[in-house]
């Protein structure tokens, strides 16, 4: 039975169930994601046979809700996009830093590994984390490694459950990985190996209960936790609540994995953070110990977790900063080129370190008060990557308008207005933008990436051979250890060794 439009629906009924929701489950519908939140309501009336959406709302609102009412509710206001080897820079920082600190110190102590997946979607994540897990330890099926995913929506845990995945789910899984863990069954579709499948167990959970951590749901004496692209949902209080659980399950020295949007909601207290790992990983805090997470030079003195095998998981389609140069962004932007200004200086500061609210805030003090033409284009860059990485993708766009308008020749800002309305699932806008910074300087390299990875992505192989191939000719003309114009701190030679692998 479909339930009526939502067109005339009262906007004071729509803010009590945004409230309830807030309350109940701790998810927050904004103003922006109010039509996410009239179309969600309404499929879940339909899904439950409530031909009123009126009359749904009110059920919701006034009586006790059931486990069907929830699921519901889940199935069409909880989001899905994921796919494999998202945020690759964070399990990159796993098989650096943490797995090597985990093997060297339970190597004789018991061999066992407990990861959580909190939120899994359809499984991708905890799959991914379950192949890294494989490639990186030395004889793992000696181990007893147990990989928890839980998420609310039951759906998602079915479809998880099957391990049966199209080729979108692993559009930037590398080809070698492709064939190692994955048998392809026609049609585009693609069924993990059934020993990579087995090592991950799902289960149902709401993260705004109060019911963990506990040893009964095995949500307990966690060594990683993955939180990512969760906390963003939640209002800040319910993020804080769930913070402070995830805190609670894990095991002393325990590492949390949130991403840099999420990452100003992790509490100082509780928690400790190494910036040459990772401006998103956090240890628990040991006020006996201090930091657990171990840095670079830790990992140095024994042998890595992959020695041995024939190839490692260190390629990725997208360029990305080593999460052991975390620093190097700060240096390139101070480097001579970043014009003098205090609070430029400390919004690069903040950026550098993963602070992308306080950076907002520098530059808009900066842009606001008439700065010289070199400190605003300065300025105008960073305050689209800190809105970008904040996921502010509209303010983004307005800033890189604003620029383009005061900056007609600069390829650099056409390039940042593609990179947001990729985001946006623009591709024709991304597009035109990227044509519009070569044809300003048809030696940008970004743009020539970014587009070959695009055709690449669409299937049209030729014209994604050469914008790669033309990037990788003007790459060898530059110096190996020369800082890519328009990345974070990427080198000549890092740059082209990741669009070679892309271009094969």
């Amino acid at each position: 039975m479909k339930a009526d439009a939502t067109a005339t629906l009262n906007p004071a009924l729509l803010a009590t169930l945004s409230r309830f929701l807030a309350d109940r489950l701790g998810w927050s519908f904004r103003k922006c994601r109010e039509k996410d939140l009239l179309r969600g309501v309404t499929n879940a009336a339909a899904e439950l046979g409530f031909s009123d959406v009126r009359a749904f709302i009110e059920h919701l609102t006034t009586a006790s809700w059931t486990q069907a009412d929830i699921q519901a509710l889940a199935a069409f206001l909880t989001v899905g996009e994921t796919y494999f080897y998202r945020h690759l820079e964070h399990f990159q920082a796993l098989r650096d830093t943490v797995l090597p600190r985990l093997v060297k110190e339970r190597w004789f102590n018991g061999r066992t590994l407990r990861f959580w997946s909190a939120g899994c979607c359809t499984g991708e994540e905890p799959y991914t984390l379950a192949t890294f897990v494989d490639e990186c330890i030395p004889n793992v099926q000696d181990w007893n490694v147990s990989i928890l995913a839980t998420d609310i929506n039951t759906r998602f845990l079915r479809k998880a459950r099957t391990a049966e995945y199209t080729g979108w789910s692993l559009r930037v899984t590398p080809d070698s990985l492709r064939r190692r863990y994955f048998n392809e069954r026609g049609k585009g579709r693609y069924a993990l190996v059934p020993r990579i499948r087995g090592m991950v167990d799902f289960q149902y959970l709401n993260l705004a209960d109060a019911t963990y951590p506990a040893s009964a749901s095995r949500t307990h004496n966690m060594d990683v936790i993955l939180l990512r692209n969760v906390l963003i949902y939640f209002t800040e209080e319910q993020a804080r609540r769930v913070i402070e659980r995830m805190r609670r399950a894990l095991a002393p020295g325990g590492v949390l994995i949130v991403t840099a949007t999420e990452s100003a909601l992790v509490p100082a207290d509780g928690f400790s953070r190494d910036m040459d790992v990772s401006t998103t990983l956090f240890s628990k805090s040991d006020p006996q110990k201090g930091a657990c997470v171990a840095g670079p030079e830790q990992t140095r003195s024994h042998p890595s977790p992959a020695h041995g095998r024939e190839e490692t998981v260190a390629c990725s389609p997208v360029p990305q900063v080593r999460p052991d140069c975390a620093h190097q962004v700060q240096r390139a932007n101070r480097s001579g080129a970043l014009p003098s200004c205090g609070a430029l200086e400390m919004a690069a500061d903040a950026y550098g370190q993963g602070r992308y609210e306080e950076a907002v805030g520098h530059l808009q003090e900066v842009l606001r008060n008439g700065a010289p033409a070199a400190v605003k284009r300065e300025g105008m860059k960073l305050i689209v990557k800190a809105l970008s990485n904040l996921g502010r993708w509209q303010e983004a766009e307005g800033w890189c308008l604003e620029a383009i308008d005061a900056n007609r020749l600069s390829p650099e800002f056409y390039y940042l207005l593609a990179t947001v309305y990729q985001e946006e699932d623009s591709v024709q806008k991304a597009q035109r933008a990227l044509r519009s910074a070569l044809y300003l300087d048809e030696s940008f390299i970004p743009a020539h990436f970014m587009l070959g990875a695009m055709e690449r992505q669409r299937g049209a192989s030729h014209a994604a051979r050469e914008h790669l191939k033309r990037a990788l000719r003007i790459l060898e003309t530059q110096p190996s250890d020369c800082v890519v114009t328009g990345t974070d701190g990427i080198t000549a030679a890092q740059f082209a060794g990741m669009i070679g692998k892309l271009a094969r």
